[in-house]
């Protein structure tokens, strides 16, 4: 919720980035988004609840590579939240990042690097 891509800033409003927080209320989120995001809440804090009738109703949603695509973000990005926990990077950002939504951000976004 604390990253925005350029990319994306056509497609995805800042409405659409808030309703992220009660996905199951969003109005604008699909029932595969739901289920995706539901997903990805239980792999990074309840993993045992995903048991096959669970793993049922993703292949109902998703084709068996959607799953594992899903799967494997949740685990890198899981991982990642954790490390950057660890290292107490969460709370206070540098400058750099923050940045207003559209405007490009970087950790030397105020002291860029020459490449040579």
């Amino acid at each position: 919720m604390a990253i925005r891509y350029s990319s994306a800033a056509d497609t995805v409003s800042e409405g659409d980035v808030c309703s992220l927080e009660r996905p199951a209320e969003a109005e604008n989120l699909s029932p595969r988004e739901k289920l995706a995001i539901d997903f990805g809440e239980r792999f990074a804090t309840n993993h045992l609840s995903i048991d096959d009738a669970y793993f049922k109703r993703l292949k109902d949603e998703f084709t068996e590579a959607e799953v594992i695509e899903l799967m494997l973000h949740c685990a890198l990005y899981v991982g990642m939240g954790r490390l950057a926990a660890l290292l107490d990077m969460t709370e206070e950002l540098p400058a750099g990042f923050q940045k207003p939504f559209g405007q490009a951000v970087s950790p030397d976004a105020d002291a860029p690097i020459q490449v040579r």
